[in-house]
């Protein structure tokens, strides 16, 4: 018996002719050689122009000055451990930190700031003093802990420091003294610039840290 058209599964269901009377191409859109802006857009963000302009006249019109913020809490913490090794002194710093320190935020959308107001700029001693005896931090402190904090960290981070320390070996070991390089913008030095680092490690084993006297 002939099997009925319309069976599912059955390659004798259909015959070939069947097939070409039902089954039709489908409609091909013909391409176009440039798409339209509308179509190559995803979306559209409306900026609130007096928001942006009143955030650009905040930031250009409040002066930089420096927040003594961070070194305060370093001072406190680096003496309340003395003694410690220095990963475990590094890590209570920085735990200390994010748990006291001052949030600033406004009405950007970019949340947040390195310091606790506007144009604020912390001091990173660990890397380098230098900067802070050109701007005497210690001198300009209104606030007597501040100033306190700051003759503390100018003390010890003097010989400390990534840039003294770095310094100092690189002479030991290769002959030389690479700052008149640096001075000079022939090499541009890693150390001048805040990353919250400052406990390196050469080859030959060498901290470069406050571990060293």
């Amino acid at each position: 018996m002939a099997n009925k058209a319309g069976k599912s599964g059955d390659a004798t269901a259909c015959s070939p002719g069947d097939l070409s009377k039902e089954i039709k191409p489908a409609a091909t859109k013909k391409p176009s050689s440039v798409a339209t802006a509308e179509e190559l857009s995803t979306g559209r963000v409306e900026a609130d122009k007096d928001r942006i302009d009143r955030l650009k006249e905040q930031l250009r019109s409040t002066p930089q000055e420096v927040d003594h913020e961070r070194v305060r809490i370093m001072e406190e913490v680096y003496e309340e451990t003395a003694g410690y090794q220095t990963i475990i002194r590094r890590a209570k710093f920085l735990a200390t930190l994010l748990e006291r320190k001052k949030i600033y935020i406004d009405e950007n959308l970019f949340v947040g700031s390195m310091a606790s107001t506007v144009n604020g700029i912390y001091t990173y001693p660990e890397w380098n003093v230098d900067w802070m005896k050109e701007e005497n931090t210690a001198e300009e402190c209104k606030d007597p802990a501040d100033k306190k904090a700051n003759q503390w960290a100018l003390k010890y981070w003097e010989k400390r420091a990534l840039k003294p320390r770095t310094l100092e070996i690189f002479e030991k070991r290769y002959g030389f003294d690479p700052k008149p390089a640096f001075d000079a913008g022939f090499v541009v030095d890693f150390f001048s610039w805040p990353g919250g680092g400052g406990n390196l490690y050469v080859s030959a084993g060498i901290r470069l840290g406050e571990d060293n006297p």
